[in-house]
């Protein structure tokens, strides 16, 4: 009985050994904040999914601030529409099959997807945000500091 279990254990061991460990590409993020990220962003782009997307005139007042101290505020022509705190992180998705996602949680929401996880891609000098629904609403920011 104890050769069983110690058998049992040691290939248990042995197969979650072989797992490979979970890696983002460089373009992902993870739990931790970035210095990357932190900044002022300008929306450049909306997509809303299947009723499609357009871009956003080159004078955007729309401007998407990440800070530090996980504060967050977004203005459109110099007026706070929305703020609040975000944390990062890696969450499973069941839409994607659920393989863990970087996704970002803004406390009071971000217009247009609500207070839920907000899956995102950092890349560059760009930040998409977006839902875990392959053809749902995204959009596009380009750091401007």
């Amino acid at each position: 009985m104890r050769a069983t279990f110690v058998l049992a254990t040691s290939l248990l061991i042995s197969a979650l050994g072989a797992l490979p460990a979970c890696k983002h590409p460089e373009i992902c993020c993870g739990p931790a904040i970035q210095p990357g990220l932190i900044g002022n962003w300008s929306l450049v782009y909306v997509d809303n999914g299947l009723a499609g997307g357009y871009n956003v005139p080159a004078d955007s007042t729309v401007i998407l601030t990440l800070t530090r101290d996980s504060t967050y505020h977004l203005q459109d022509n110099m007026v706070v529409a929305e703020s609040g705190t975000f944390h990062l992180a890696d969450t499973p998705i069941a839409t994607l099959a659920n393989i863990p996602q970087p996704v970002i949680v803004f406390s009071a929401g971000l217009t247009p997807f609500g207070n839920g996880p907000t899956v995102y891609a950092l890349s560059h000098d760009s930040l998409t945000l977006g839902t875990s629904v392959y053809d749902g609403p995204s959009t596009i920011y380009v750091k401007i500091d």
